[in-house]
């Protein structure tokens, strides 16, 4: 759709829910920015009451099928990604890119992918693969079963430690169970192999360490990635929104300056 800004499409990480992006959807919302979040079927299927998945193909069907529906409008996508949803949102732009459906003749895709401290996996491996498919840290995730939970007390420093102690309350209080085995799940596509990507580094996070995401772009070395750094938790979206915001900006094709 010439002219338009692209959609601001929202993937949540582990155990969240896609309301967990507002202070930094807010502020893009008021820029004219089309926001569309995804929820995840493995997360909260006790509040649902179905079991819970066995696999992670329902959370890449659910990102499919929203970026069928803007794509088929013509719409230009940026995909927004944090954590585990780096490897949910890479696996399901598989046929979405906008160079692909150029070639085919077809208007709209994607055109960036943006990672918040998220997953860079290649094709073949997961997300629990680098810790013997356990989980990354088992002192904060609790399994149950079919089912894993983040420990609240401890998600308070493990994913946001720069938040206040009103937003760590609130936060922890909206965490949810998730079907662990969709950290299990093999990836068969990498999208940032044909889509470009920026990736911000969050230089305090404690969930996943500086190096780790520093290896994971290593491996993605020759692939079109813009990095920016920023002294944030594991949730910058509600840490630093304002900065979280220009980045995303940035990667919708605005030329801003910082504040």
């Amino acid at each position: 759709m010439p002219g338009a800004k692209p959609v601001l499409v929202f993937l949540p990480g582990g155990w969240h829910t896609p309301e967990v992006f507002a202070p930094t959807s807010t502020l893009l919302e008021k820029e004219g920015y089309t926001i569309q979040g995804v929820s995840f079927p493995t997360i909260g299927t006790e509040l649902r009451n179905v079991q819970p998945q066995q696999s992670w193909d329902e959370d890449v069907q659910a990102v499919r099928d929203v970026l069928s529906k803007y794509s088929s409008e013509g719409r230009d996508i940026v995909l927004i990604t944090h954590s585990y949803s780096g490897t949910v949102g890479s696996e399901a732009c598989k046929g979405f890119a906008r160079a692909d459906r150029e070639g085919h003749g077809l208007a709209g895709g994607v055109v960036k992918l943006v990672y918040l401290a998220g997953f860079i996996l290649d094709v073949g491996t997961y997300c629990w693969e680098q810790s013997g498919g356990k989980p990354i840290n088992p002192k904060t995730t609790i399994i149950k079963g079919d089912l894993c939970y983040a420990e609240r007390e401890l998600a308070k420093q493990w994913f946001y430690n720069e938040c206040t102690p009103e937003q760590q309350q609130d936060l922890v209080s909206r965490l949810q169970s998730q079907a662990w085995k969709a950290f299990m799940s093999r990836t068969t596509y990498a999208a940032w192999r044909d889509i470009p990507g920026v990736y911000l580094i969050t230089e305090n996070d404690h969930a996943i360490s500086v190096p780790w995401q520093e290896a994971m772009l290593e491996g993605a070395k020759g692939h079109r990635f813009e990095v920016v750094k920023c002294d944030a938790d594991h949730t910058p979206f509600v840490s630093r929104p304002a900065m979280t915001a220009r980045v995303i900006r940035r990667a919708a094709g605005e030329l801003i300056e910082d504040n």
